[in-house]
């Protein structure tokens, strides 16, 4: 995400799940079935004004016009072999659905 964001002068801080949930659906008439997982993160970044961005949107659309990168980053055999796992070898699409959550004040620096 950092190298994506780069050109927009933001440094991504931290990426932290809050939760994961799994779902899956099968169409009565079809033979075919489906899995998700619904994964919820908060992004943390810094960006020095000017210009004002709304980040919420930053982050969706780095993620929504980067679809294929992340596919690829998730279903690269090599790297999934270091963790032992190949979990997202099957994954075909992502997306990214911004939630508001209300930002934090920085720290003050007064003493």
């Amino acid at each position: 995400l950092q190298m994506i964001l780069e050109s927009s002068d933001v440094d991504i801080l931290n990426v932290r799940v809050l939760s994961q949930s799994l779902g899956s659906s099968r169409r009565q008439l079809e033979a075919s079935s489906s899995s998700s997982i619904d994964i919820k993160t908060i992004v943390t970044g810094r960006h020095r004004p000017p210009p004002e961005l709304n980040f919420d949107l930053l982050i969706d659309d780095a993620v929504n016009k980067n679809t294929e990168y992340f596919r690829k980053e998730l279903t690269d055999v090599t790297k999934n072999e270091k963790s032992g796992s190949s979990f997202f070898a099957q994954v075909n699409s992502i997306d990214s659905q911004p939630v508001n959550v209300k930002s934090r004040e920085p720290p003050s620096t007064d003493p």
